[in-house]
Parts: C-alpha cells; structure tokens; sequence
C-alpha cells in the first residue's frame, strides 16, 4: 500500500500539471493508472481502515499495469525528481517551501529503487 500511495500522488499531480496548457495524453494516461488503482480499491476487504478511505499501509495492495505504464510511472518519478533539484536550487522559489523538497526528491528515489527491484506490490 506504501508504494502504491506514492504512485497514486505521482500520477494525480502529473495529471494535474498536464491538463493546463501541457500533455493532454500523458493526463488522461496517468488518470487511467489512478483509476487502476482505485478498482483495487474497491475490492479490498480492508479498504477503509486505512488514511482516507484507503487500506492501511502495511497492506498488500497490488495493482496489475501493464509494462508500458510502469515505465510511464517510473519516467513519472524521474520527472518530479528532475524538476524538484531545479525548484530546489531556484532563488525565486520562497526558502520554506524549498526546504521540504528535498524530504519529497529522497521519496521519489526510494519508489525508483523499489521499481528498480521490483518488489513489494510493484511488477518483477
């Protein structure tokens, strides 16, 4: 559940970025692997008893995608790691917000080891 947490807000924020003036595709793309997600969801016997409705986090919760969109999710968190070191380094950008950046780039690249490795509730 604690990896499927991170993809889950990956892919919402790509999503989000993506539907102003970005890729239209990659946010309809990232939204069809969220629904995914969300079909699991509703078949989980624990769903509920975990943060906002979700299973708790040291559930299983396996999500099946095919090998395409787990290299879309995986180039997902190459991406926010990308462009949190530019934000982080950005004069313009206010001090406190990044400080907490760095916290977010050592979440991603734990997730991109865990793709990596392929264990967990993420593909072999």
């Amino acid at each position: 559940m604690r990896q499927w947490h991170l993809i889950d807000g990956t892919m919402d924020n790509l999503a989000a970025v993506e539907r102003v003036g970005g890729d239209v595709a990659a946010a309809d793309r990232a939204m069809a692997i969220r629904e995914k997600g969300w079909q699991v969801l509703r078949e989980h016997p624990r769903a509920g008893l975990g943060a906002v409705g979700w299973p708790p986090v040291d559930d299983p919760f396996v999500v099946q995608l095919s090998p395409d969109d787990w290299a879309f999710v995986r180039a997902a968190f190459e991406r926010s790691i990308r462009l949190s070191r530019e934000v982080m380094t950005d004069s313009r950008i206010n001090e406190a917000a990044r400080a907490a950046i760095p916290e977010q780039v050592s979440c991603d690249e734990w997730m991109l080891s865990v793709l990596d490795r392929g264990d967990g509730d993420v593909p072999e």
